[in-house]
């Protein structure tokens, strides 16, 4: 995958998806809904059926969009653009593995991209904790919802956590 797409991606899932519709206009006024007390149980089915699941259906693309981190920001990418696209297929494989290995060894890439496997792998198990609270949008059992706000608010913190970690991933191919 191109850094260009890569790109893209990640602002859409990150930026657009994740940090201002899933966590900032759902998840933080459903759990504002259910801290103020006596919440609306229209407004929470509508939160469960439409916005909760939004991350079981963006799953696959966080995963995705991960495992390809290294690839699409190595510089190695570079040589695929002119001037350096000239170079012989044997020049570009051998200067491609080589830069690709030194951009490695010279920034934090892979820690970055461990913190945020870990920072999803978090979220993640939150979430599969409380979905069963929300599984059944016609039937929800407010009172143990109601019980469940610190859960919830765990699972905030962790989805925050993992869009912070994201961010700091380069937004651009770094030569240096």
């Amino acid at each position: 995958m191109t850094n260009e797409i890569w790109q893209k991606q990640r602002s859409a899932l990150n930026h657009d998806w994740l940090k201002n519709r899933f966590l900032v206009a759902h998840l933080r006024p459903f759990i504002a809904r259910l801290a103020a007390g006596r919440p609306d149980p229209i407004r929470l089915a509508e939160f469960a059926s439409q916005d909760w699941i939004t991350w079981t259906s963006n799953r696959n693309e966080l995963v995705q969009l991960l495992d390809t981190t290294d690839a699409a920001l190595s510089p190695s990418q570079l040589l695929d653009q002119q001037p350096l696209s000239a170079s012989t297929p044997e020049t570009r494989a051998w200067l491609g593995a080589l830069v690709h290995v030194l951009w490695l060894a010279r920034n934090s890439i892979q820690q970055k991209t461990v913190d945020v496997k870990t920072a999803f792998a978090e979220a993640d198990i939150s979430y599969e904790a409380l979905d069963p609270l929300l599984r059944r949008p016609d039937n929800l059992d407010i009172h143990r919802l109601t019980q469940s706000i610190p859960e919830f608010r765990e699972f905030e913190r962790a989805v925050q956590r993992l869009s912070d970690c994201i961010h700091r991933l380069p937004h651009s191919i770094q030569v240096v």
